[in-house]
């Protein structure tokens, strides 16, 4: 593979750098977050260059964009189903250096893409639901941040996403402690470990859930069920499409 020049890596690094912080800012001004972090601790850890991997729930298709809001770094990527990757969506997404995964298989291709990252310094977002998920009750966790971590020895820090995504609708955000997954692998990590690696990260999210569910007021709630409501209508074909791919 032909070596990249040195101006081609510093430009892809101010575009990627620049519309990190266009997005930060304008969704900061439209959907107006509201994030908390689990502890003191939580906080420092997005706050530090420590490279990590960062997961979270996804229920709305700008998900995405709030892991680069909260990661507090432009070295960020963001795991993305390649079938979005097209047209001027695709090129934006690409220019913030998000890394393409087919969600019908194991891609090993973006899994050896994402500890790359990580060895570099960069933080890596990753869905482990697959696919979005708008039902109360997370979906299995795919395997792949277990394998990323037992690879890097990078921690998994938990993030839990709820509210109204309209504009203005604050979304709200709780942060967790980052999980320290050495413990969970020997070297190299066997399937059963990896498996028990993921099935506690889902332990550590449903926890994050309740945590953030119960710090929600009754408006809170009122308005995320009807945000849910009217998306699950308007989108319902393409959430069906969505399922059919990913069950293949």
């Amino acid at each position: 593979m032909k070596k990249e020049s040195k101006f081609k890596t510093a430009l892809r690094n101010f575009t990627r750098a620049s519309g990190v912080v266009l997005i930060r800012t304008g969704f900061r001004l439209i959907w107006m977050p509201k994030i908390r972090f689990e502890s003191e601790n939580a906080r420092k850890t997005m706050k530090s260059k420590t490279p990590l991997i960062i997961i979270s729930n996804h229920c709305y298709w700008f998900d995405p964009v709030m892991m680069y809001l909260l990661a507090h770094t432009s070295k960020m990527s963001v795991v993305a189903a390649k079938e979005v990757m097209t047209g001027f969506k695709g090129i934006l997404l690409k220019a913030l250096g998000c890394i393409p995964v087919d969600r019908t298989t194991m891609d090993l291709v973006c899994l050896r893409e994402c500890a790359a990252r990580v060895r570099q310094g960069e933080r890596v977002g990753i869905f482990p639901e697959g696919m979005i998920n708008f039902e109360e009750e997370m979906l299995p966790f795919k395997a792949g941040v277990s394998l990323i971590s037992a690879q890097t020895g990078a921690p998994v820090v938990p993030v839990y996403i709820s509210g109204d995504y309209r504009p203005f609708g604050k979304v709200q955000v709780l942060i967790g402690d980052a999980v320290d997954m050495s413990g969970y692998f020997s070297t190299p990590a066997t399937a059963a470990e990896i498996s028990a690696g993921t099935d506690a990260l889902y332990e550590r999210m449903c926890s994050l859930k309740e945590k953030l569910l119960e710090s929600m007021t009754e408006k809170q709630r009122a308005d995320r069920d009807n945000f849910r409501a009217e998306f699950m209508v308007s989108r319902a074909s393409a959430i069906e499409e969505q399922k059919e791919s990913v069950n293949k």
